[in-house]
């Protein structure tokens, strides 16, 4: 897993690397790619400091991926070349290998009140790398466009940088000093008009095929939701394509009736093989108790979808209507469908094989079902509670490509649930239903929708702070976990097999492991984002961001082997039992012994030989029987069947007695040998016993004393608390998003008035460039003059109006501060707005 680092400067051999060497088996190499380095003493504070974990997105093509991270005070995009192999090596001269860009002061300010919490590629395939104005001969190079967006603004970047100013380093790539070309902000109006405690909840990108939806959504689309927290209300607004904001799409309101888990947390949009339209029209809304919702339908204008899934989706209605009677309320609801079809995706559209999706409404008269309100649906699943679950749920995920609507749900401690649900439960609906029809329709969804497993991956709430679900766009059957400190993979097929139980009548064996890919490197390093790729020759990998600005590689394939390696050592100790390198001289001589004992076969096997062959040796020998024969009376017989005995017997009894006698006097060696160590080692084990106990007297004798002044440190903590209970400052959650909000307006009245005094000076010159000019020679009209001077004067005027506004609403806030006790009643704090 190498890790390339952007902002580090440390070696090679450090502890970081020590660490992980002997966390897993795989062994981290860091090589520096950037000459920065973070500045000591410089920096952002806790509150500027980026703790999400969604930074990073990957361009439409695949050949790059893109990060926001910050370093010396800044907030940096970098967008980085994704290293191939093959034939495709030369097609990536082009492409440098690091194009960094500094954000603009607009966004370098709003992140400073509210850090970003997600980064999206919003850019249509295709697009990776296309001149921005060839005509006029600019050869600037663009990236996709991004969007990346806080709790009070969201942005689109459009970055560039020009390929003539590519310098070369001497590590292998490039880098590239981008530039951004243009922000907008397209729901600045929506913010301004909504209630200062509005925020967002999450942007989503609108439904791609390269997401697995069947809908090709223009590119630029996006989908917004945001909560009005003190009324909890919630809004879904939808950016098309030429920029229109409709807003709000869809609004609805939870009572909190049950507390704090009733939120609203995240939301997502559907997808399935069986009726993709259908489920691809549809978003779902995860509550933070861990309950999930519905709302469809919700198309963006200008969307192309295939004929042939538009044709399903009809069929499948008609087919539908035709079983019903029209009294019941799913017949009311599959006929409003019907009618939403035809509306928004009308055949006689020119197109052979796609329907363009016609979504805006063409008139004030028009009177077209795309106007109609959306219906709230479900909850259609509950998380149950009493079961070992968390409750606590953080965001929601699509999941899985089956029949059936699969999606992931994780929340705190690293618990991760799958569910399912029937396309033809979140059929569209609408607000223009009946109550009893509402009701009705609210029981049939409970029926096609189940958990199908839960995953525990037993996380600190420490390590769940931020957590994000990253779908991994090359394999449907993981997801990856990721948070500040770790990142962790899940692989499952129960979504397929729910789907292959119900359309085929057969049961798969599940099939569900999760396993950590990566750990945080170090207390002062965090993770920031992670982008899946993979290709023939280095296989499954992720890219994870990190905080100082470097990245680590991390396979996957490897990660799990090494997972699947420790789950068999597990099983099976001996399996694969390794004796571990000494790293002492008193370890390699105890690991020397034990290999000498392992490796000596047991004394009875290594005897056996000889004993044998000796029974054998005076078995094979017959009786000599007779008294004692003289000398005179020996035979050449006689003397040879003495001579054959006295053979036999030294070689079969004789020498393997001697060879006996020898076994024996090593192997008494050998245990005096290790019976000498083993009483040095038990020695040892007596000192440290007598040491410990002395340590335990010690350690008691302190315990005592601590308890002792336990009474009255806790008297004095009391004591202090009491007192201070009156000292500490007040201040309701109101009086805090107020804060915040005049905080947010106080950074825009800057944005906007270096813009209008750089429209000011440019009028300015404008004018006396008219002025020096005359009307015939040049063919300027007077009128022309004298309404830039009414519009400089008229921006002049409102200036003023808007900074005695923003003076005042200063004013109020630090009334409010006094109040709160956060500023003393006589402090004379110094305005932060001056005058023009």
């Amino acid at each position: 897993m190498p890790r390339f680092g952007l902002f580090q400067d440390e070696p090679s051999s450090t502890p970081v690397q020590k660490r992980r060497s002997e966390d897993t088996s795989f062994t981290p190499t860091y090589t520096s790619q950037s000459p920065l380095t973070p500045t000591p003493g410089t920096g952002a504070t806790s509150k500027t400091i980026p703790s999400s974990v969604s930074l990073c997105c990957l361009s439409p093509e695949g050949k790059q991926w893109h990060s926001i991270v910050y370093n010396q005070g800044k907030y940096l995009l970098l967008s980085r070349r994704i290293e191939e192999t093959g034939d495709l090596v030369q097609q990536q001269d082009s492409i440098p290998t690091l194009v960094e860009t500094v954000l603009p002061p607009a966004l370098q300010q709003s992140f400073a009140v509210d850090a970003p919490m997600e980064l999206i590629c919003v850019a249509a395939e295709g697009t990776e790398l296309t001149h921005l104005n060839a005509r006029h001969n600019d050869q600037r190079i663009g990236l996709p466009q991004l969007c990346v967006y806080s709790e009070k603004a969201v942005f689109i970047l459009q970055a560039a940088f020009d390929p003539s100013l590519q310098r070369t380093r001497e590590i292998e790539g490039s880098l590239v000093r981008g530039e951004i070309v243009s922000v907008k902000e397209p729901f600045e109006q929506f913010f301004l008009e909504s209630n200062y405690a509005t925020r967002v909840l999450r942007v989503r990108a609108a439904p791609q095929r390269s997401m697995g939806n069947v809908i090709y959504s223009p590119a630029g689309c996006l989908a917004m939701l945001t909560e009005d927290r003190p009324n909890h209300e919630y809004h879904l607004s939808s950016l098309e394509a030429n920029g229109q904001v409709k807003r709000p799409t869809f609004s609805f309101r939870l009572e909190q009736v049950l507390g704090t888990k009733q939120r609203v947390v995240d939301f997502c949009f559907g997808q399935s093989n069986g009726l993709p339209l259908l489920s691809s029209m549809s978003i779902l809304l995860l509550k933070a108790s861990g309950d999930v919702m519905a709302a469809s339908p919700f198309v963006f204008n200008g969307a192309l979808v295939p004929r042939a899934k538009l044709d399903e989706s009809i069929e499948f209605i008609q087919t539908s209507l035709s079983r019903l009677d029209r009294s019941q309320p799913k017949w009311r609801q599959l006929r409003a469908v019907q009618q939403y079809l035809s509306d928004v995706f009308p055949q006689a559209d020119g197109r052979t094989h796609f329907v363009t999706a016609k979504c805006l409404p063409r008139s004030r008269e028009d009177q077209s079902a795309a106007a109609w309100p959306l219906q709230l649906q479900g909850p259609f699943l509950f998380r149950n509670e009493s079961e070992n679950s968390d409750p606590d749920a953080l965001t929601i995920e699509p999941f899985g490509v089956s029949d059936l609507v699969g999606f992931a749900v994780a929340g705190k401690q690293g618990n991760v649930d799958f569910g399912v649900t029937s396309p033809t439960t979140i059929l569209p609906r609408f607000a223009l239903e009946s109550r009893n029809d509402r009701f009705a329709l609210d029981d049939d969804i409970f029926q096609c929708s189940a958990w199908v497993e839960k995953v525990s991956l037993g996380l600190e709430d420490s390590e769940t702070g931020t957590m994000a679900l990253y779908r991994d766009p090359n394999f449907d059957s993981i997801v990856h976990v990721v948070t500040n400190s770790i990142v962790a993979s899940v692989s499952t097929n129960v979504v397929r097999g729910a789907s292959v139980q119900i359309r085929d009548a057969r049961q798969i064996e599940p099939k569900t492991a999760a396993w950590s890919c990566m750990e945080q490197p170090s207390h002062k390093i965090s993770i920031q984002g992670v982008v899946a790729v993979a290709d023939d020759v280095s296989g499954h990998k992720l890219l994870v961001q990190l905080s100082d600005g470097g990245y680590q590689d991390v396979n996957v394939s490897e990660a799990k082997a090494s997972h699947d390696l420790e789950l068999v050592k597990a099983k099976n100790p001996t399996a694969l039992a390794l004796l571990e390198a000494p790293t002492t001289p008193q370890a390699a001589q105890a690991n020397a012994t034990l290999k000498q004992l392992e490796s000596t076969p047991p004394f009875h096997e290594t005897v056996a030989p000889h004993i044998e062959k000796i029974n054998k040796g005076l078995a094979s020998m017959g009786k000599v029987v007779g008294s004692e024969t003289t000398y005179d009376k020996v035979s050449p017989e006689m003397l040879a069947v003495v001579a054959s005995i006295q053979e036999r017997c030294e070689n079969d009894v004789v020498l393997p007695l001697v060879e006996l006698s020898k076994l024996l006097k090593s192997r008494r060696a050998a245990l005096r040998t290790f019976v000498d160590q083993q009483s040095q080692q038990v020695g040892k084990l007596i000192a440290m016993k007598k040491e410990m106990e002395e340590r335990n007297v010690r350690i008691k004798e302190s315990l005592e004393a601590a308890e002792g002044n336990a009474t009255a440190l806790k008297e004095r903590i009391m004591a202090a608390h009491e007192a201070s209970q009156g000292l500490a400052p007040t201040m309701t959650e109101a009086e805090l998003e107020f804060c915040r909000f005049v905080e947010h307006m106080d950074t825009k009245a800057n944005n906007w008035e270096i813009q209008i005094k750089e429209m000011g000076e440019s009028i300015r010159e404008q004018c006396k460039s008219v002025e020096g000019k005359t009307a015939p020679s040049d063919n300027i009209d007077t009128e022309i003059v004298e309404d830039l001077k009414k519009v400089s004067a008229d921006t002049g005027r409102r200036v003023v109006s808007a900074r005695q506004s923003l003076k005042e609403t200063e004013q109020r806030l630090h009334a409010v501060l006094r109040r709160a006790g956060l500023e003393a009643p006589s402090e004379n704090v110094p305005s932060n707005i001056s005058h023009i």
